[in-house]
Protein backbone atom coordinates (compact mmCIF):
# COMPACT_ATOMS: atom_id res chain seq x y z
CA UNK A 1 0.00 0.00 0.00
CA UNK A 2 1.84 3.26 -1.19
CA UNK A 3 -0.13 6.72 0.22
CA UNK A 4 0.95 9.64 -1.91
CA UNK A 5 0.05 13.31 -1.30
CA UNK A 6 -0.89 15.49 -3.87
CA UNK A 7 -2.03 18.82 -3.41
CA UNK A 8 -2.73 17.75 0.25
CA UNK A 9 -5.23 15.22 -0.77
CA UNK A 10 -4.02 11.97 -0.10
CA UNK A 11 -4.30 8.95 -2.49
CA UNK A 12 -4.07 5.66 -1.85
CA UNK A 13 -2.87 3.69 -4.50
CA UNK A 14 -2.76 0.02 -3.69
CA UNK A 15 -1.62 -2.54 -5.93
CA UNK A 16 -3.67 -5.49 -7.37
CA UNK A 17 -1.37 -7.94 -5.31
CA UNK A 18 -2.39 -6.29 -1.90
CA UNK A 19 -5.93 -6.10 -3.09
CA UNK A 20 -5.68 -9.95 -3.83
CA UNK A 21 -3.60 -10.32 -0.31
CA UNK A 22 -6.62 -7.97 1.27
CA UNK A 23 -9.32 -10.32 0.09
CA UNK A 24 -7.76 -13.63 0.66
CA UNK A 25 -7.51 -11.77 4.60
CA UNK A 26 -10.66 -11.61 4.73
CA UNK A 27 -11.95 -14.97 3.35
CA UNK A 28 -9.81 -16.39 5.61
CA UNK A 29 -10.83 -15.32 8.59
CA UNK A 30 -14.41 -15.47 8.14
CA UNK A 31 -13.45 -19.22 6.99
CA UNK A 32 -11.73 -19.72 10.51
CA UNK A 33 -15.03 -18.26 12.37
CA UNK A 34 -17.30 -20.91 10.66
CA UNK A 35 -14.46 -23.37 11.06
CA UNK A 36 -14.47 -22.79 14.34
CA UNK A 37 -18.12 -23.01 14.37
CA UNK A 38 -18.59 -26.30 12.76
CA UNK A 39 -15.81 -27.41 15.39
CA UNK A 40 -17.96 -26.58 18.47
CA UNK A 41 -21.21 -27.86 16.86
CA UNK A 42 -19.45 -31.06 16.29
CA UNK A 43 -18.21 -31.02 19.92
CA UNK A 44 -21.91 -30.32 21.07
CA UNK A 45 -23.02 -33.21 18.78
CA UNK A 46 -20.39 -35.74 20.79
CA UNK A 47 -21.37 -34.22 24.33
CA UNK A 48 -25.04 -35.06 23.32
CA UNK A 49 -24.13 -38.70 22.13
CA UNK A 50 -21.77 -39.32 24.87
CA UNK A 51 -24.16 -38.16 27.53
CA UNK A 52 -27.37 -40.45 25.64
CA UNK A 53 -25.01 -43.27 25.56
CA UNK A 54 -24.46 -43.40 29.06
CA UNK A 55 -28.07 -43.43 29.53
CA UNK A 56 -28.57 -46.11 27.15
CA UNK A 57 -25.88 -47.97 29.13
CA UNK A 58 -27.31 -46.99 32.49
CA UNK A 59 -30.40 -48.00 31.33
CA UNK A 60 -29.58 -51.79 29.89
CA UNK A 61 -27.64 -52.29 33.04
CA UNK A 62 -30.86 -51.52 34.99
CA UNK A 63 -32.37 -54.23 32.90
CA UNK A 64 -29.80 -56.82 33.25
CA UNK A 65 -29.94 -56.08 37.03
CA UNK A 66 -33.45 -56.29 36.84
Amino acid sequence: IKITVINSVSYIIISDIEVFILIFLVISISNIRVFINTVRESIREVRVCLTSCKLLFEINCLNIII
